[in-house]
């Protein structure tokens, strides 16, 4: 077509950067996992190649194999305004597929790190707000003065085009992010709105695009924002089936559904108030939970695998008024600033505004998820009214006609975009492949299971060939969290890859050494005194031996700490539920008891060394002095590690 004749006009160009992103692995920049970076410029509309442009962040990571595959595959984030790199690009990097194939990871237009970006900083400024407010009036109105504010600065301070930001000009970027990367031909993966992306670009038919995988898929032919509501109604159809007929589940924690929806009921009778921890600057916010609010948390970790093993314990928690698992998980993704909220607006209003949202139909939902409904939707449609984008043309929500061979996957347990979703996308795709995974929930390609991973290197080797698909049925259902699992901070904050954590980890072991080092360093020093013969006279030996060998077994017991928990925690993360939920093992609880153990040994051992301190020379001063800061230090670590509190559970 004629817009396609005039995009081929305009030459892209890669401009080699450092990369910009990093990868939330303490100490590992990405370019030490091997990735280099820079920025790929395109039109800001292709149909004008000769007009302003756009700049997007490009991050390649290569194949490890000594011979690989010519064909890369192209990695895109959903959202729409998700960022790709971080720890989604570590953990695809870390998968079988980035054996043979270059992965290419790439921010769409007006996402993180794009030029420019569309990021609404207005809605960072009142998140605080945000955590306070349960009125929904209240809620929405602090909610479209900040889109309001935000659309002003970017289109008349920064003179930002926002429908340039479309799905549409955003597929035709990709074929010219592989011409200025060199590539002949590749492969597309997108999860959630990049499965849409994926449906544009195979509207595109171009020849360098070898295959398609589309991950959690959202139909070009379907208003997704419409079916929102009956979506989150089956996943829990399916979260309570799943706990209904697993025979741990249904003893454990009988009559799930009632007792959840009693909770949403009485929270928003009585709301109750938790703490958020920014994991970036450790500040704790105060947030008011409401039923409604509740209701809004459990529905983003719907998206996580496996979490249908941990929402009977999170339930039964929340009935005692025990929220710390839940404010944990929370505190993850509610300080998130990755998010382009400018582009989300701007891509799901040229899309999704025409419908009439007294007719949502939600009567089959369960009351709970239907109340608001209705309101909730006029509200989006209002938004994108003063959102002011052009809308999309109506070809562009017409069923998706490809040859090109298409693996589409979906997971049991998706609340946004179900298997439903994939089968009637698939419909059109002459060479598709639809495949359920059984225990999966939001994004399955990359998820923990191997099996997926296993089943998209299968399809990216012989795409025109069916997967085979029988690991699934190997795979078992996911343990559910049990009632006596032990809460461990710790657990959290090493999942969520708090740097903070890790150097407290490291330091505590760095004090349990230099606790240890006594063990060479008085021998030695007494070796030196006898071969001069220059043996001391010591007035309060019995007191002098007591304090090293104190100082010697807490060492001894620091180190055994750390290991043990080590070893208990690597055991444990083979269950996935329990890692999610941030607990170990009822079992593992005794381990904990050597905290203030610990803690009364640095402490007698701190006033044993103060009471030799005449006995020692200038030089076992300092080094007394050395080893009394290391026992103030393994205190205080014991507490901001917050060992003892497992013992308590």
């Amino acid at each position: 077509n004629a817009q396609a004749a005039e995009t081929q006009q305009f030459t892209p160009s890669f401009e080699a950067t450092e990369c910009f992103f990093e990868t939330e692995i303490p100490l590992r920049p990405p370019e030490t996992l091997g990735f280099s970076c820079g920025y790929v410029t395109v039109p800001e509309l292709h149909a004008v190649p000769t007009g302003p442009t756009l700049r997007l962040p490009v991050a390649i990571r290569k194949a490890t194999s000594d011979t690989p595959l010519p064909d890369p595959v192209f990695i895109a984030q959903g959202g729409p305004g998700g960022d790709v790199f971080g720890l989604f690009a570590v953990i695809a990097s870390g998968s079988p597929i980035a054996t043979d194939r270059d992965l290419v990871f790439f921010n769409q237009r007006g996402t993180r790190y794009a030029e420019p970006r569309l990021h609404c900083t207005e809605f960072d400024e009142i998140r605080e707000q945000l955590f306070t407010v349960t009125d929904t009036d209240e809620l929405e109105r602090i909610s479209n003065t900040a889109l309001a504010e935000c659309r002003e600065r970017l289109v008349n301070a920064e003179g930002i085009n926002l429908s340039a930001f479309n799905s549409l000009e955003n597929a035709q970027d990709i074929d010219l992010i592989r011409q200025a990367l060199g590539y002949a031909d590749y492969n597309f993966y997108g999860v959630s709105y990049g499965t849409l992306l994926g449906q544009h670009l195979l509207r595109l038919d171009q020849p360098a695009l070898r295959s398609v995988i589309l991950d959690s898929v959202v139909p070009t032919q379907f208003n997704f924002v419409t079916q929102v509501i009956r979506s989150e109604n089956r996943a829990y159809d399916e979260y309570f089936a799943a706990c209904t007929t697993d025979a741990s589940c249904s003893t454990l924690y009988t009559d799930l559904e009632p007792r959840l929806l009693d909770l949403y009921t009485t929270l928003n009778d009585t709301p109750t108030t938790i703490e958020l921890t920014n994991p970036d600057t450790g500040e704790t916010f105060d947030r008011t939970l409401s039923g409604d609010g509740l209701r809004e948390l459990i529905f983003q970790l719907l998206y996580v695998g496996d979490f249908y093993a941990v929402l009977p314990r999170v339930v039964a928690d929340a009935e005692v008024d025990n929220f710390e698992a839940l404010e944990s998980l929370a505190s993850q993704f509610a300080f998130d600033e990755s998010m382009s909220i400018g582009m989300y607006y701007s891509v799901i209003c040229a899309e999704y505004t025409d419908f009439d949202a007294a007719e949502l139909g939600v009567e089959s939902v369960r009351p709970f998820l239907a109340e608001g409904a209705v309101e909730s939707m006029e509200s989006f449609q209002s938004a994108c009214a003063d959102w002011q984008v052009d809308a999309l043309p109506r070809s562009a929500i017409a069923p998706v006609e490809s040859e090109i061979p298409t693996m589409l996957i979906s997971g049991r347990f998706d609340p946004i975009t179900p298997p439903a979703f994939a089968a009637e996308a698939a419909k059109t795709l002459t060479n598709a492949h639809n495949i359920v995974n059984p225990w999966g929930s939001h994004g399955n390609v990359w998820a923990s299971d191997a099996c997926s991973a296993q089943i998209t290197q299968s399809f990216l080797n012989a795409p025109m060939q069916a997967p085979d698909t029988s690991c699934y049925a190997d795979i078992e259902a996911a343990q559910v969290v049990d009632p006596d699992a032990v809460p461990v901070d710790l657990v959290s904050e090493i999942n969520a890859l708090e740097t903070t954590t890790v150097a407290q980890v490291l330091g505590f072991i760095m004090l349990g050494l230099i606790l240890l080092s006594g063990l060479l360093l008085w021998p030695i020093v007494w070796g030196v005194r006898w071969l001069r013969g220059r043996q001391k006279t010591v007035e309060k030996r019995a007191v002098r031996i007591s304090g090293r060998v104190l100082v010697l077994l807490t060492a001894v017991l620091v180190l055994a700490l750390i290991g043990l928990l080590s070893v208990t925690i690597a055991e444990a993360a083979t269950n996935l539920p329990l890692m999610i939920y941030g607990a170990l093992p009822a079992n593992a609880q005794p381990l904990f008891m050597l905290a203030p153990l610990i803690l009364v040994m640095a402490l007698i051992s701190i006033v044993l060394l103060l009471w030799s301190w005449s006995d020692a020379s200038v030089g076992g001063k300092i080094y007394q002095v050395l080893l009394m800061i290391s026992l103030i230090g393994v205190g205080i670590l014991l507490f901001s590690l917050n060992l003892f509190a497992p013992l308590f559970a």
